[in-house]
């Protein structure tokens, strides 16, 4: 009897096992996984600038200083895959005379699935030199014009040519024209060719050369900034002619053809007449005035000495030059002529100064330590300004604009 209650108990479970195992033998649908619900959008953001004097290197935007994109000055760049929710977009790497009239970073919201739109709009002010130094940089080999601050502060590459030299500000400080011999493709020679760049560094555009002429060099402005007047080597061996040009290449004239070897003019400020220097009129290199025509020429200096490179105060009252020697010297005299007296008494031998602003001080350049020094007009407050063993910071020239 118990023997046969234990086979049905045995019987019992073999039948279960059995039906077990059809159970999971059965072909019925695998669960569906889980919908994934999408939580990213996209941000199109649009960037435009407005004003005189854009940045060329463009800018950085950044959606919370994660994800990251450069931008041309107008453009419109598209950030995927955004998580949903508010963000914080802002715009970096702008120049000190643009702006932005909105706040910056601003507040954005993406959904999922969408496109969310933000614009960025930047005000750029014309870049003006106030109260600046521009000079010629070498740091083993040079390369281009610089600028900084009247204490040597700040320094900032304002082009980058190795052969750009012979720097002069505009009268608005708006400009800056200078020389260089290697820039235009077109000439396989060495000749001297003036150029004017923006004071942002951008565009630079070159004055025609005429054939005759193989250089162009020591510019300068018109009192309105209109014009340039510099002299002009001429091909056919004659020496140099005092030649003026609108800013635009056009109305090129010769002021004066009539000597060897007349160079450096100046502009008086009311822009009537033009000083400048000779090496052949009345012995040694003298310093002559003359009207804006070329007509009326009156010799100011009357010194045994061999002096280039003139300067003037923004007032025309003065005039500083070097005088060749050892050392040679920075000299300074009166616009009638009087007055001539040695600015630097010290053993190095310097050059190409230029008047501060008001008149009260002049830079140069030491061709000893090679740096730019700083020095009142009455000899006093001797001060480098630049200070750097090792690069060679030349043709300095002060902004006339305070």
């Amino acid at each position: 009897m118990i023997s046969r209650q234990i086979k049905i108990i045995f019987l019992g479970i073999l039948i279960g096992i059995g039906i077990q195992a059809c159970k999971g033998s059965s072909s019925g649908p695998e669960p569906e996984p889980p919908v994934e619900v999408p939580t990213t959008g996209v941000v199109e953001v649009i960037v435009k600038t407005s004003g005189m004097d854009q940045d060329r290197d463009g800018y950085i935007v950044n959606i919370d200083l994660q994800k990251t994109l450069g931008s041309s000055t107008n453009d419109t760049l598209l950030f995927v895959d955004v998580e949903q929710g508010n963000h914080q977009l802002e715009l970096e790497d702008l120049d000190n005379e643009c702006s932005l009239p909105a706040a910056n970073p601003q507040d954005i919201s993406v959904v999922a699935q969408d496109t969310t739109q933000a614009t960025i709009e930047v005000q750029c002010e014309q870049v003006i030199l106030k109260n600046k130094i521009v000079y010629r940089h070498c740091d083993g080999i040079c390369d281009g014009l610089y600028i900084m601050n009247s204490d040597g502060t700040d320094r900032v590459q304002l082009t980058s040519h190795s052969w750009d030299s012979d720097p002069i500000i505009s009268p608005d400080g708006t400009k800056v024209a200078f020389v260089n011999g290697r820039r235009n493709p077109e000439v396989s020679e060495h000749h001297n060719e003036i150029y004017i760049v923006d004071a942002s560094g951008y565009p630079i555009t070159r004055i025609p050369r005429p054939a005759e002429s193989l250089h162009d060099s020591d510019p300068s402005w018109s009192p309105d900034g209109k014009k340039l007047i510099f002299s002009q080597s001429n091909n056919n061996s004659n020496g140099n002619d005092i030649v003026s040009v609108n800013v635009d290449g056009t109305g090129r004239k010769k002021v004066n053809d009539d000597r060897p070897y007349d160079s450096w003019p100046l502009y008086t400020p009311d822009g009537s007449k033009i000083v400048f220097y000779s090496l052949n009129r009345g012995g040694n290199s003298q310093i002559f005035i003359m009207n804006a025509d070329g007509t009326n020429v009156t010799q100011l200096s009357d010194h045994d000495f061999f002096a280039h490179h003139l300067a003037m105060s923004n007032d025309g009252s003065m005039l500083a030059f070097e005088v060749q020697g050892d050392p040679q010297r920075i000299y300074v005299m009166n616009i009638d002529g009087t007055g001539t007296r040695p600015l630097t008494n010290d053993t190095n031998s310097n050059a190409w100064a230029s008047w501060s602003p008001d008149g009260s001080q002049l830079i140069y350049y030491n061709f000893d330590t090679t740096d730019i020094f700083k020095i009142n007009v009455d000899g006093t407050g001797l001060t480098n300004i630049t200070n750097t063993p090792g690069i060679d910071e030349t043709d300095p020239y002060w902004s006339p604009v305070k």
